[in-house]
């Protein structure tokens, strides 16, 4: 007997007894607190992944908890032994994702401070290879360029202090929606961009300006949308916001989105999964010496709409790389980079110019919106 006939036997659903809810406000108080433990040290950004890793780790480690929690009572309920039970509750098939038995928090947690960094080391590989059959896995969330046991990124202290105050929440969706967990992941990397000073925009669009720029390109469900400056993914967010705001079933959005910083591209992966959005097309990879989002013909992709917040003026752009390639693709209309000289800055001109190429293709036009400074040139 399935999973499915063992509920249908039940005669009524099980009652059960409803928890409190943390509210927004309460959620980032919490997460500044998580933010407060690293005060003192004179760069956030060496142990930014760390912290993200860490808050990703413990909610899907007590989601997957609860769902097996909920399972397995479920089918005692239906009259199957306790044990059973509970090895049907976790079987993979009846899950999004999984976390093997000896990886959960609450295991893991308890390790001893000199054996907890790896530890932790060895649960992230564990997770990442018990869900390398999910469409979009989380193959390098955990452990790519983190390693627990380097103390001179994330001292051994204040990794402690970390592992104890996000043990004393509990954030399985019982006490916190995805909707508001996705929202407080945000507001967290909201948080490390303000300490980052000019550097945050290599990770971050505020958000009053990537709803502005979503206004404006009014993206609708069907379409295809890229940022080829993915960031931590903010901007193909607010695109999924104005298109359930609007009515449209986001489901049916293509997101696409390539980021060149292996931190901040897994930062960006897990900010997409907190918010339950299940399919994207996301690279990894420099965008101007590499574009990863190509057709069979080795043509950039056309999209809708671009939307993204590029580095500009950029000196050390890649323009050696790109003229010792194939010269096909310098001569290709659809990658449109100018022939400038070695050291001189370029725009990021590959989206616009597609976009207008596929305007006169096929009449019905694409949107592209970027985010930069008055004054820079763009040709």
């Amino acid at each position: 007997m399935n999973l499915e006939e063992l509920l249908s036997t039940l005669e009524s659903p099980i009652v059960i007894r409803p928890t409190r809810r943390m509210t927004q406000g309460e959620l980032e108080s919490y997460l500044d607190k998580a933010a407060d433990i690293l005060r003192g040290n004179a760069d956030h950004s060496e142990f930014r992944g760390y912290v993200f890793a860490l808050l990703f780790y413990k909610r899907i480690s007590d989601c997957f908890d609860e769902e097996v929690r909920t399972q397995a009572a479920t089918l005692t309920a239906a009259g199957m032994p306790k044990e059973q039970a509970l090895a049907l509750a976790r079987d993979p098939q009846n899950h999004h994702f999984i976390v093997p038995e000896a990886t959960a928090w609450n295991s893991v947690a308890r390790t001893t401070k000199f054996l907890l960094g790896q530890a932790l080391n060895d649960a992230m590989l564990a997770i990442e290879r018990a869900n390398a059959h999910r469409q979009n896995n989380f193959d390098g969330i955990l452990t790519g360029k983190i390693d627990f046991n380097k103390q001179d990124e994330l001292p051994r202290d204040k990794l402690v202090n970390l592992i104890n105050h996000f043990s004393s929440q509990t954030f399985d969706r019982a006490h916190v929606s995805d909707d508001l967990f996705g929202n407080a992941y945000e507001y967290l990397i909201r948080n490390f961009a303000s300490k980052a000073g000019k550097s945050s925009g290599e990770f971050y669009t505020p958000a009053e300006v990537g709803f502005l720029m979503a206004e404006v390109l009014q993206p609708k469900a069907g379409m295809s949308i890229c940022d080829w400056a993915s960031g931590s993914g903010g901007l193909l967010l607010q695109c999924i916001r104005h298109v359930k705001k609007h009515g449209g079933d986001v489901r049916q959005l293509q997101l696409h989105g390539q980021e060149s910083n292996v931190t901040t591209y897994n930062i960006s992966r897990i900010n997409m999964i907190l918010h339950g959005i299940p399919v994207w097309q996301h690279k990894q990879g420099d965008s101007l010496r590499d574009p990863r989002h190509l057709t069979a013909e080795n043509r950039l992709k056309q999209f809708d709409r671009v939307i993204m917040n590029p580095p500009f003026s950029l000196e050390d752009w890649g323009h050696d790389t790109v003229a010792a390639r194939d010269r096909r693709i310098r001569r290709d209309e659809s990658l449109a980079l100018r022939p400038v000289r070695p050291g001189q800055p370029a725009g990021f001109h590959p989206p616009l110019h597609r976009l207008r190429h596929q305007g006169r293709q096929d009449r019905k036009g694409g949107g592209a919106l970027p985010a930069i400074p008055g004054g820079s040139r763009y040709p």
